[in-house]
């Protein structure tokens, strides 16, 4: 879901020769692993295809991803809030169509 937001956000933008970052942090080294050294999927391949999928588009719209990895279960106050969030939207997400009413036309 925050990748579909970043790709809305720097397609709507307008863009004039700068390259912008985009800074994603992560606390499941698992995860990371996937995305940038496509490590085998077993299960969920959809969802990583759909990753690879987003940072494609970002990168043609001049955007540079950094993917960094954080302590996980240190009590860190975003890292737990965004963990939160996460697992509610993954709920909504697996009780609807899975399309957040933002992105849609």
């Amino acid at each position: 879901m925050a990748l579909d937001m970043a790709v809305h956000y720097f397609s709507s933008r307008s863009q004039g020769n700068v390259r912008d970052s985009l800074l994603i942090l992560c606390d499941c080294l698992s995860a990371i692993n996937i995305v940038l050294r496509h490590d085998e999927v077993d299960c969920h391949i959809n969802v990583s295809e759909r990753v690879r999928s987003l940072l494609h588009i970002l990168n043609n719209l001049d955007v540079d991803v950094i993917l960094g990895l954080i302590p996980g279960h240190l009590h860190i106050y975003y890292n737990d809030l965004v963990d939160s969030k996460a697992k509610t939207a993954a709920k909504d997400a697996y009780n609807s169509d899975g399309i957040d009413p933002r992105l849609q036309g």
